[in-house]
């Protein structure tokens, strides 16, 4: 019996599942060494398809969401469903769309990209 390996990388969706599976992993390590111990959920706006937020860490009266991107550019568009998220929770501290570049950017006081390698510990 034989067995053949493709050369074919696997579908990029199937890699972005990966990487974001990954990401929830590391979020869900921090959020276990924090005290109080923090929730993690995600959140979807009521009847938008495509406005969330992968992650919410709640950790008593502090939230905080993340948008996970597989990407090496963050782009303000990414964040369109951390603002919804941020809109109709005003009390969260803030949102981060975490992607796989190497800079830390800033797009309002309350959204930003992070660099994956900040969350891996």
């Amino acid at each position: 019996m034989s067995s053949t390996r493709s050369r074919n990388p696997p579908p990029s969706s199937t890699r972005s599942n990966v990487f974001e599976t990954y990401v929830v992993h590391h979020l869900r390590v921090l959020a276990d060494l924090l005290q109080p111990r923090a929730r993690l959920f995600h959140w979807r706006a009521a009847g938008v398809k495509d406005l969330e937020a992968d992650v919410v860490i709640e950790q008593g009266r502090r939230v905080f969401a993340f948008e996970i991107k597989m990407s090496e550019t963050a782009r303000y568009a990414d964040a369109a469903g951390l603002r919804s998220f941020l809109r109709d929770n005003p009390r969260a501290g803030g949102g981060a769309v975490i992607y796989r570049g190497r800079d830390v950017v800033w797009w309002d006081e309350k959204t930003m990209a992070l660099p994956v390698s900040l969350v891996e510990g």
